[in-house]
């Protein structure tokens, strides 16, 4: 996992909001000198297949290809997963579903990453399809 107790001992309530404002763009810039992408749903996806491949008896994941639209981690068995992260936010990201058959089957497990404001791992669920679309009230087709 990403260890990110060790920044704490920068005190950064020293520095001038403009200093603050200067440290974070060499911190971007150097994220992105080093390719590493600092998004919040990225950063979950990266925790999710982490602790899933460190954890006895869960499948092992890798990433998805980049272009795989709602799928972002695949297993050894070949299920697919759509991993979504919230923090702060009071919603996380989109599910898309297929705009000519709507009730198409888009992947076997949703992954809902919840991170703290330190970027730390609170929850993780795994939902099934079946599970996250079985009506509880409603006309079936």
């Amino acid at each position: 996992m990403i260890n990110n107790g060790s920044y704490k001992q920068f005190d950064r309530s020293t520095l001038t909001d403009n200093e603050l404002v200067g440290f974070r763009i060499g911190v971007d810039k150097e994220l992105a000198r080093r390719g590493i992408n600092f998004i919040v749903g990225e950063f979950g996806e990266k925790i999710a297949i982490e602790f899933f491949n460190s954890t006895p008896k869960l499948p092992n994941l890798m990433a998805a290809a980049t272009d795989e639209k709602n799928i972002d981690a695949l297993s050894r068995d070949g299920d697919q997963y759509s991993i979504k992260t919230q923090m702060k936010a009071k919603k996380s990201s989109t599910i898309y579903p297929d705009a000519e058959h709507p009730d198409k089957q888009l992947f076997e497990y949703l992954l809902l990453v919840k991170l703290s404001t330190d970027y730390e791992l609170i929850n993780l669920f795994r939902f099934s399809w079946g599970h996250l679309f079985r009506p509880v009230h409603g006309i079936s087709g």
